[in-house]
């Protein structure tokens, strides 16, 4: 019954329900241990669970040894023998470090950086010619090329000695009868898949984007200079202005002789390059 206004007798008191004491850490491991188990037991089970390994699958290598002689100048406009001396040259770096019998030889690399570079097609066409894999033909292209790069000076070489300028006068002299000839002069477009960033500057006149490259080459038509790092929009003109030469024929008081080359359409008369001394015309 309630207790009436003024009554000094004490509330009931009723006890509080009982509290559970927390669950105790081995408590919790007895609850929980079947789930983890089972969970132990499926990665163990997965661990144990192998694939079965399937059998790699070999494309049949190409040996330019065993090609007709037209159709090996058509695919990698040398002749064999030119391959075989450039196989022998470039065999120090080249040569593979493991010793599996299926590492990719040295001519195999070779001719895969060959047919890359003279067909002008994505490394997954011309991998296939070759036999291997786009990423066995990317690792081609990027080994025999830093292996050419490293021995560009042992073969470029401008005739600096005047024993070697009097060679090479003599040289073109029995071709044309012109006198006084240290090598030809030119430019070529090389084309390529242009940089996203930059691609206006990659289109030439042409209307295809490429590497403007400027050679010079003897009487025989090997490289004695080159000039390789500008874009196809840049003019012929810019290229020799900016290129070595005007130091290679100002700076050194041997150079006597001529640089010939052709005129170049579409270049301005004010993009033409002053003369280099009095020795170099173009």
């Amino acid at each position: 019954p309630a207790r009436a206004r003024g009554d000094p007798s004490p509330a009931p008191f009723f006890p509080a329900a009982p509290v559970e004491p927390p669950l105790s850490c081995s408590l919790r491991v007895e609850l929980f241990s079947p789930m983890a188990l089972y969970l132990l037991a499926q990665r163990a089970h997965a661990r144990r669970r192998r694939r079965v390994p399937q059998e790699r699958v070999f494309k049949p290598r190409i040996q330019f040894l065993n090609m007709p002689e037209e159709q090996v100048m058509r695919r990698y406009q040398l002749n064999a023998e030119m391959i075989r001396d450039l196989c022998h040259a470039l065999e120090r770096d080249l040569q593979p470090s493991t010793g599996r019998s299926h590492a990719l030889p040295v001519y195999v690399k070779v001719t895969a950086a060959l047919n890359f570079y003279t067909s002008g097609t994505f490394q997954t066409p011309a991998g296939d010619a070759a036999g291997i894999s786009q990423a066995s033909m990317s690792r081609c292209v990027s080994q025999v090329t830093t292996a050419l790069t490293h021995r560009a000076n042992a073969y470029i070489r401008f005739p600096f000695q005047p024993w070697q300028q009097a060679r090479t006068k003599e040289e073109f002299l029995r071709i044309a009868g012109f006198p006084n000839v240290l090598g030809t002069l030119g430019c070529t477009h090389v084309a390529l898949k242009p940089p996203s960033d930059h691609e206006n500057l990659y289109r030439n006149p042409l209307r295809f984007h490429s590497m403007n490259m400027q050679l010079v080459c003897d009487a025989h038509g090997m490289i004695t200079h080159v000039v390789a790092e500008f874009p196809g929009s840049v003019p012929d003109a810019h290229i020799l202005s900016c290129s070595s030469l005007r130091g290679i024929f100002e700076g050194h008081r041997n150079m006597d002789g001529w640089l010939l080359g052709e005129p170049w359409p579409g270049d301005p008369p004010s993009a033409a390059p002053p003369p280099i001394s009095c020795t170099c015309c173009t």
